[in-house]
């Protein structure tokens, strides 16, 4: 009732001032993060709902979706303790400009065709990238042949997993993706490649990958800036550490010539990396995966969890946490590369 969403202006929920009643009755809250200034939404008409997540631009409650455009961060009441906890997800469309309304994207995939997580990782890079389903197309780079004219009005290229493919291996198919990363690359059109493109674009370039269960990593894990990452304009943002989603056998013991490490970590020396002279980032670790995705993921491909964590399921998921300092990397990354208006070189 108006009469109860006024009476929230001005109070305080979980540290944040409201200073905003907005449709729906979400009162919409100011609150200054390390990087940027995010909002956070509660349902105040609704005693008792839960607002699980805020992405795409909505609130999800446990009736219906309710409008809150303006919101990036969801405070959810928690059931199991009686409070109000912080849930932190993806950049929505607050301070996201217009210009992410006309961008194209091409993910391209290595994933064969009966894979769950093949409609999933589009799904995951539209939510994370706050776009319409319609800017993401997707090339299938295990059975289509690429030309790079025939993509002429894609703005964006996209790399992810792989599911059960290997850029460490050798076969037809993988040289095929190989020359196709070349010529992304001399393309020198904006990409962003995560986990095996990642791998394969370091592998396409000049740079060494190899299969190390030594150094296999899947679940939540820490990452560090080096020092060139905190000059970064897309990795400085993030802090000094920050966390993100993996699952991975093949580590890159190289980085290919014309690169700069960004990131690291206390297993995996090389976590991420940009070229020098081309709007290239490639990181090991999934910013397009929330926790959720993750664990979807690992249902998919449950025998990575036994292999390389050594653990249930459970325990596995116990161990997870959001990781939304990795998800502003890709949307800083766009931002960056398509707004004329700053002055950030890449």
């Amino acid at each position: 009732p108006p009469a109860l969403v006024q009476s929230h202006r001005g109070k305080s929920f979980g540290g944040s001032s409201c200073d905003r009643v907005v449709p729906n009755g979400f009162a919409l809250f100011a609150s200054i993060s390390a990087t940027t200034l995010v909002g956070e939404a509660i349902n105040v008409s609704q005693p008792g709902a839960t607002v699980a997540r805020c992405t795409l631009g909505y609130a999800i409650s446990a009736q219906e979706r309710l409008s809150c455009r303006f919101a990036r961060m969801a405070l959810v009441l928690d059931p199991c303790r009686s409070r109000f906890r912080t849930n932190l997800i993806p950049p929505g469309d607050v301070g996201r400009p217009r210009m992410f309304d006309k961008i194209q994207f091409l993910l391209l995939q290595v994933r064969n065709g009966d894979d769950p997580m093949r409609e999933h990782e589009v799904e995951a890079f539209q939510r994370t990238l706050n776009v319409d389903s319609k800017q993401i197309r997707v090339f299938d780079l295990l059975s289509e042949h690429f030309s790079l004219e025939a993509y002429s009005d894609v703005d964006m290229f996209l790399f992810g997993g792989s599911g059960h493919y290997s850029a460490a291996g050798e076969g037809e198919w993988l040289e095929r993706a190989l020359d196709v990363l070349r010529e992304v690359h001399r393309s020198g059109r904006p990409t962003f490649a995560s986990c095996w493109g990642f791998q394969a674009m370091a592998r396409a370039m000049g740079g060494t990958v190899i299969t190390d269960m030594e150094t296999a990593q899947v679940g939540t894990h820490k990452l560090q800036l080096t020092r060139a990452g905190h000059n970064d304009p897309v990795f400085g943002p993030a802090g000094d550490s920050f966390y993100g989603q993996m699952g991975h056998q093949d580590s890159v013991i190289e980085l290919p010539p014309h690169t700069t490490l960004l990131a690291t970590s206390d297993l995996v020396e090389n976590q991420a990396y940009r070229f020098d002279d081309r709007p290239i980032y490639c990181t090991q670790f999934h910013p397009e995966l929330a926790r959720d995705d993750l664990k979807l993921r690992l249902e998919a491909y449950p025998e990575y969890i036994e292999a390389v964590a050594g653990i249930t399921y459970d325990e596995f998921c116990n161990d997870l946490r959001e990781t939304p300092e990795s998800a502003s990397l890709l949307t800083r990354f766009v931002e960056l590369a398509f707004d004329k208006r700053s002055s950030a070189t890449f």
